[in-house]
């Protein structure tokens, strides 16, 4: 190519690249994003931990044809990365009838960045001598109980005794210290990869007198090559 045809190329490229960055930004119409079903959003400022959060709320496919049903709730921590993932495979679950009608709720901090407002080190973990920001795990189950849970409860017709809860690493850090230390806040707990390095004798120690769990379930899953959800703390 001549170097004329060179500049011309450019020069072009650069007046495309200039036009872009002077357009409107618009928001992403998921209207045809099936895999996120009948999604609604919330935000709900805590009193309790003092910062706010985004709720992503996933109704079943027949939730507005049947008025008496209640249905079954899931909680998905890190729901900003991880309420598309879930919510899609859940779909096509239900869809062949392996697993029954629920009502998803995702809650997101909006970011990955911790500067910016992503507290899951904070949030989902009990304390720990290697990290001063640790810790807020109790705070939290707090906020859940006193704050999110009435709201849902309130809006949709959510079954108050079977809720569920999902936490991925640091998430599942979360859910295996609900499952110790409060386990009648969810009728069943899941936890995935769940990270324990920075407080491991915590639950150790926590583990040899831990509360009867009742008739609430808790499951544990590891797998090994899955990179997890990062955020300063993790």
């Amino acid at each position: 190519m001549h170097t004329a045809d060179t500049f011309h190329s450019r020069l072009q490229s650069l007046l495309y690249l200039l036009v872009l960055a002077a357009a409107p930004v618009l928001a992403v119409d998921t209207q045809f994003m099936h895999g996120l079903g009948d999604t609604r959003y919330h935000h709900l400022e805590s009193e309790v931990v003092g910062r706010g959060y985004h709720l992503y709320v996933m109704l079943p496919d027949n939730y507005d044809s049947d008025d008496s049903m209640v249905y079954p709730t899931v909680y998905v921590l890190d729901g900003g990365g991880l309420f598309p993932l879930f919510s899609a495979y859940y779909r096509y679950l239900n869809f062949s009838e392996e697993i029954p009608d629920v009502i998803i709720v995702a809650i997101s901090y909006g970011t990955d960045d911790f500067a910016e407002g992503n507290f899951r080190s904070t949030d989902y973990t009990a304390p720990s001598v290697e990290r001063e920001y640790w810790g807020g795990a109790e705070k939290f189950q707090s906020f859940l109980s006193s704050e999110l849970f009435p709201v849902i409860v309130a809006g949709y017709r959510s079954q108050s005794y079977r809720r569920v809860v999902f936490g991925q690493s640091i998430g599942g850090q979360f859910v295996l210290y609900t499952a110790l230390t409060r386990p009648a806040l969810f009728w069943g707990h899941i936890a995935s990869n769940p990270a324990l390095q920075r407080n491991l004798p915590f639950f150790l120690e926590r583990f040899s007198y831990a509360q009867q769990t009742g008739s609430s379930k808790l499951f544990v899953s590891f797998g090994t090559g899955t990179p997890g959800l990062k955020s300063r703390g993790s």
